[in-house]
């Protein structure tokens, strides 16, 4: 009978050492999706935040730069508003003085961009 005792006992520590290691492994993957959405954002307010700084600096220095977007953005003139990537990460352009050819809201696709200053506005397109 003292045997039986024991193997019980024996395969409930094995139960509950499993079951610890389950709920670790749940917490561990549910912690490692929010680090990968978070750097999602970071990444893209990141690019918001360079194309908003590109397009001001071309405004106040009155010079044309070329910089590389990584990713897409899309730019509403009338609402001075900029959002980026998959996540949509809006963010503010600070000065309202901004043009494109496609309209009052356009689209820019990853790549090389062109900001260029001339008669008081800054055009932004893709190169």
């Amino acid at each position: 009978m003292k045997k039986a005792q024991v193997s019980l006992e024996f395969m409930f520590a094995i139960g509950l050492i499993v079951f610890i290691f389950l709920l670790i492994f749940y917490f561990t993957f549910e912690r490692r999706a929010e680090i990968s959405e978070t750097e999602k954002i970071l990444a893209d307010k990141e690019e918001c935040y360079k194309l908003a700084d590109m397009i001001t600096m071309a405004y106040i220095t009155q010079s044309n730069y070329t910089f590389k977007l990584e990713k897409a953005a899309r730019i509403s003139t009338t609402s001075q508003a900029i959002s980026v990537g998959e996540t949509d990460y809006p963010c503010t352009l600070p000065i309202n003085r901004t043009k494109n050819q496609a309209g009052d809201t356009f689209e820019l696709s990853s790549g090389n961009v062109n900001v260029n200053y001339a008669n008081g506005l800054v055009e932004v397109k893709n190169a």
